[in-house]
């Protein structure tokens, strides 16, 4: 194992495995992620994978947004192995308050070239026959929502990740994160030894 590096991710979760390849394009290389497991044996296992582009945050939003493109990109270059599976989405309002709120979102969400289609109720229960129409106010449509393969995706970043220099380490678990007088990072220990670094990223969820 290496025992210095620029950054230290912890935590081998979809967050983990996104940071250090987004680090990676970037053109920060000199970066470790350290595992205590397997990959994706956290919470990312437990996942449903739901991806929705809509949010009533502009900024989350963006980036739901950009999440969606980069999966759609990696099915181009990976096909099934990408773990992607753009189906499309409906999002009902079952009530005039929160058809309002929708229609204040959607206009947002126009604005930042999110693609969505307001639905009157009928035109809903069309799209999905299935649907009881009670109390329902009207709909949005999202033809580009899907839902991922958490392990799929997670082992994609880690393949495109280590293919542009990153390092990851599994088995490996952090006990402890130096700091110096002032406070700075210094290091990370493990039970496999230490890493000295300049920076940590914490992405290991609850744990």
């Amino acid at each position: 194992m290496r025992d210095q590096a620029q950054t230290v991710i912890i935590g081998g979760g979809i967050a983990g495995l996104s940071i250090a390849y987004h680090l990676a394009l970037e053109g920060m290389t000199d970066v470790v992620l350290l595992e205590k497991g397997l990959l994706t044996s956290g919470s990312t296992c437990h996942a449903a994978g739901l991806v929705t582009g809509f949010h009533t945050s502009l900024s989350i939003m963006e980036m739901r947004l950009y999440s969606a493109r980069l999966y759609a990109d990696f099915m181009k270059e990976a096909g099934d192995a990408s773990g992607w599976h753009p189906t499309g989405s409906l999002r009902v309002a079952s009530g005039k308050t929160q058809l309002n709120a929708l229609k204040q979102a959607v206009s947002k969400a126009k604005g930042i070239g999110l693609d969505l289609e307001l639905l009157s109720p009928e035109e809903a229960g069309r799209m999905w026959p299935a649907l009881s129409l009670d109390d329902v106010e009207g709909a949005i449509y999202l033809p580009d929502d899907g839902w991922l393969d958490p392990h799929g995706m997670t082992s994609l970043l880690a393949q495109k990740a280590r293919a542009m220099g990153v390092t990851i380490e599994t088995g490996t678990l952090v006990t402890d994160i130096e700091l110096s007088p002032q406070r700075a990072v210094t290091g990370v220990v493990t039970d496999r030894g230490r890493i000295q670094c300049e920076n940590v990223v914490c992405a290991c969820g609850m744990w």
